[in-house]
């Protein structure tokens, strides 16, 4: 169960009188949190990291400063705890708790002196005016931002890994879409990484809720009708530089969180310094593909030109950028399936032909062996009858073997000679073509 009360009841304690609450209470966050480390600072406040002092856990502390405000303006600082409480994705910060705080003047006194000592003079030093308080909203501490990552990796980038991280972005997207919700301030520093290779969005503080969708899935409210006052849709909300064209007038939808998706995805595929940045998501703008997109693949551009078509009817859903991808991902292990055959099928042709060019080099040792033997013994037989007929005639110096018979042996050695040397000759060319 999240520690949230419920909105009307924070509407009364919040914009009654700040008497109300127990003087010398002292402050939740200054009582149950220490090591403080400020983090993020902004025109609404600031984020600290912060250990819990119960369960020693560190934890990112937002702090929203009001003062003096009405319903209307509180319901829209509340607007980012009553989205995180109902949402449980991987891909969304974490939502822990929510408390509002009437700080007296020595909370403040003692606030200022603790963020002094520990950060400097900061632009978040507090005086006790009028109806003054604080919300606190505690979440899921991560570890850096994917514009601090985008900054600190100029050079080229690992495409899959950027689709793969791009993935887990529409799917909390998807998500959030799902649920009726419109973020509108999607851009590099609201996407942290919680690990080295998980990433999640943040800060729904100008989420709203879409009239249009699915009643059963919008976020619900208590007792709206206290609320009718406060628009679906906030004009102009959102950072300017990520910001759709459509989102500058009242008539937009969810397909301006697409838009947004399209520009930081261009971004993290293409390092891309402050002023080139600025003229290509200019170009976006205006309906161009600026010439610094060039390098990219051209499938690549044209998903880029999808994501951010001018007109939203042509512009993509979350879930149909979700189901593109699902079937890139098929398209590839189809692909790697029948690579992978095919390299089978060369693979067996290859050990054919190694077998083929095995068994000739063992034939060619063979026909070496075998001249080798030949051309060796050849001589001997040779040498072998011209000592048998030199020994004859020292054994039988009377006896004169017959002419005819001798001329006959000796004219015999060299056609055998002859004959040999050609066959040699012939089985020598027949082994250097086989090298060849």
């Amino acid at each position: 169960q999240h520690q949230i009360q419920r909105t009307p009841h924070l509407f009364k304690k919040v914009s009654g009188n700040p008497a109300s609450q127990s003087k010398g209470t002292e402050s939740k966050f200054l009582k149950e949190f220490v090591n403080l480390k400020l983090i993020g600072e902004g025109a609404f406040g600031c984020v600290f990291n912060a250990e819990n002092v119960l369960d020693e856990w560190n934890y990112a502390v937002k702090r929203i400063t009001l003062r003096n405000k009405t319903d209307k303006e509180v319901f829209n600082a509340l607007r980012e705890v009553r989205v995180m409480a109902q949402f449980d994705h991987p891909g969304i910060v974490r939502y822990n708790s929510t408390w509002i705080e009437t700080p007296t003047q020595e909370d403040i006194q003692r606030l200022n002196d603790r963020e002094s000592l520990l950060f400097g003079p900061s632009k978040q030093m507090h005086t006790v005016m009028g109806n003054t308080f604080f919300i606190y909203i505690q979440m899921q501490l991560c570890k850096y931002s994917l514009e601090h990552w985008l900054e600190r990796n100029q050079l080229s980038r690992e495409a899959s890994k950027m689709k793969h991280w791009f993935t887990q972005i529409v799917s909390a997207v998807e998500y959030i879409h799902g649920r009726g919700v419109i973020h509108r301030d999607l851009k590099p520093s609201n996407i942290l990484f919680v690990e080295e290779d998980r990433l999640k969005i943040c800060d729904l503080g100008i989420a709203t809720e879409r009239s249009e969708c699915d009643p059963a899935k919008r976020i619900e409210l208590d007792d709206e009708s206290e609320l009718n006052d406060v628009p679906d849709r906030t004009f102009n909300i959102g950072t300017a530089l990520y910001m759709s064209p459509e989102q500058m007038t009242w008539d937009y939808n969810n397909k301006v969180d697409i838009f947004s998706l399209g520009l930081i995805f261009a971004e993290m595929c293409l390092p891309m310094a402050g002023k080139v940045r600025s003229e290509v998501f200019s170009d976006f703008k205006s309906g161009k593909c600026n010439k610094v997109l060039l390098p990219l693949p051209s499938e690549m551009i044209a998903f880029l030109q999808w994501l951010t078509q001018l007109d939203i009817t042509l512009r993509p859903t979350s879930t149909e950028i979700m189901q593109y991808f699902a079937r890139r991902k098929e398209d590839v292990r189809v692909s790697d399936s029948r690579t992978t055959k095919q390299k089978f099928e060369k693979l067996k042709i290859r050990d054919k032909k190694l077998k083929k060019i095995s068994d000739t080099i063992t034939d060619k040792e063979v026909e070496e062996k075998t001249i080798a033997s030949e051309a060796f013994q050849f001589p001997d037989t040779k040498n072998w009858l011209e000592m048998s007929l030199e020994k004859y005639h020292k054994t039988n110096p009377t006896e004169v073997a017959p002419a005819g018979l001798i001329h006959e042996i000796r004219a015999e050695l060299v056609q055998m000679e002859k004959k040999m040397a050609k066959e040699l000759h012939d089985k020598r060319r027949m082994l250097a073509a086989l090298e060849k």
